[in-house]
């Protein structure tokens, strides 16, 4: 009687030679290489992802102070801007407004009052609009997957950096 163990140790005959043959050369995919496994959940979450205008702009307008639209759309540094603006106009705002109630003091013309709500109101706005073009310019970068210039810090102080995708 054979032997049923897997996988022989000498074929004996030339049907057993391709099968141990073809069981080599045959490659079982592997867990990470089937679809819909980790692997595949790992590369889509590396791989950038576009940002919606609408939500960037929205999110900028829910919460003026914070540049949290410019967070979702990938660039905080730029939202410090129109930031500064609305906390800048704001501050000035309110001091002037404070500075026109006191009657202890004479009433002054009020132009910083009217420069500090225009700053307020400015930054409010350029923060909504810029926060969407911001998430708008990224979107077209992922989909061009073209090269990007960047300035970058560098032990020598301030370097420029192009990135170039490869493949």
């Amino acid at each position: 009687m054979p032997s049923l163990s897997w996988p022989p140790r000498r074929p004996s005959s030339p049907i057993g030679a391709f099968v141990l043959l073809a069981s080599l050369l045959v490659s079982v995919p592997t867990a990470a290489q089937l679809p819909g496994s980790a692997a595949d959940s790992v590369s889509a979450q590396t791989a950038p992802s576009e940002r919606s205008p609408l939500v960037a702009g929205l999110l900028q307008a829910a919460l003026p102070p914070l540049p949290v639209g410019y967070l979702y759309a990938g660039s905080f540094a730029r939202g410090l801007i129109p930031t500064g603006l609305t906390i800048g106009g704001t501050t000035l705002f309110l001091i002037e407004t404070i500075e026109l109630i006191d009657w202890t003091d004479e009433a002054g013309s009020g132009s910083l009052l009217w420069l500090g709500l225009g700053m307020t109101l400015g930054g409010y706005v350029f923060g909504i609009v810029d926060a969407a073009n911001v998430a708008r310019n990224r979107n077209v970068r992922v989909r061009a997957g073209g090269a990007a210039f960047r300035v970058v810090p560098s032990p020598s102080g301030v370097g420029f950096a192009v990135t170039i995708p490869v493949g």
